[in-house]
């Protein structure tokens, strides 16, 4: 009985035996100095900032020599380019007129204006890019066709119907606020028809009068305004008559008629060269 004991006794103990040989070994930790351990417990110090002063700002942009070209260096050739063009508007085949004015007052205050002032510096020579959409509509006006605002324009103001009277307060104030505000008179005009709850009761049939002369004035270019016989309707300012309409429009007329002349003149004396695009140049932005 006591031999089945022992042996029931080893039996038992043998797995423990195996399992505590199986176990793997314990990793030694080095045991810490004392003075590893009294550094460790002393607080660590922080870095000492030490300040510095932040750069200066910059108030103002420091000038810069600029060293004279050297005798020897290649000049800068410059090509000077206006394009000048207009699309062609539409035209109505049972009026004839066309429904935009912008041929029109673009001759009279830039086309020949801007060939005329180069023509004051003999020496500087330029290249005008003039579209055959533009000359054949000059043609055209100069041939004697008329947009639409040109005749609203010419129609006596005491006979304008309500319809016309509605698209001159609408279409004759489109030009650069700018500009408008150059001519007393013509901000005036502006100014009562955008601060009245009814402009076309508060115009005045004189009111109407004076419009349909500053819009198509004020589409001149300074240059002929300070010359007569523009600049005295410029100097009156107010109160027009019926008959100062055709001292205007003849101008305009004069104006539409010298812009091919001049841009000839130029180009036969060699100062300027005129080149072409396609009638309505449609690729020439790509390019």
């Amino acid at each position: 009985m006591r031999k089945f004991a022992v042996l029931a006794l080893i039996l038992f103990l043998l797995p423990l035996a195996a399992c505590r040989e199986e176990a793997p070994a314990a990793t030694a930790v080095p045991e810490a100095s004392p003075a590893a351990t009294e550094a460790a417990a002393e607080p660590t110090a922080a870095p000492e900032i030490i300040p510095t002063e932040a750069p200066p700002v910059a108030t103002a942009i420091p000038e810069v020599e600029v060293a004279p070209p050297a005798a020897d260096e290649a000049p800068i050739y410059l090509a000077i380019i206006w394009h000048q063009h207009q699309p062609v508007y539409f035209k109505d085949p049972e009026t004839g007129l066309y429904a935009k004015p912008w041929v029109r007052v673009h001759a009279t205050k830039d086309y020949v204006d801007m060939a005329a002032m180069l023509e004051g510096y003999p020496e500087v020579h330029a290249t005008f890019n003039l579209t055959p959409s533009l000359l054949r509509q000059l043609e055209d006006f100069s041939g004697g066709a008329r947009d639409v605002y040109w005749q609203l324009a010419e129609i006596p103001a005491e006979q304008l119907t309500d319809g016309e009277k509605q698209f001159i307060l609408d279409r004759f104030f489109d030009t650069n606020r700018g500009i408008i505000s150059r001519f007393p008179r013509y901000q005036q005009l502006l100014a009562l028809r955008d601060g009245s709850a009814d402009p076309m009761a508060a115009f005045s049939s004189q009111d109407f009068l004076d419009l349909q002369i500053w819009f198509n004035l004020a589409w001149v270019d300074p240059d002929w305004l300070s010359q007569e016989p523009l600049a005295s309707l410029v100097a009156q300012g107010s109160d027009f008559q019926e008959s100062d309409k055709a001292i205007l429009f003849g101008e305009h007329l004069r104006l539409i008629n010298q812009v091919i002349p001049i841009h000839r003149k130029l180009q036969d004396a060699g100062q300027i060269e005129v080149t072409m695009t396609p009638f309505a140049h449609p690729i020439l932005p790509l390019l």
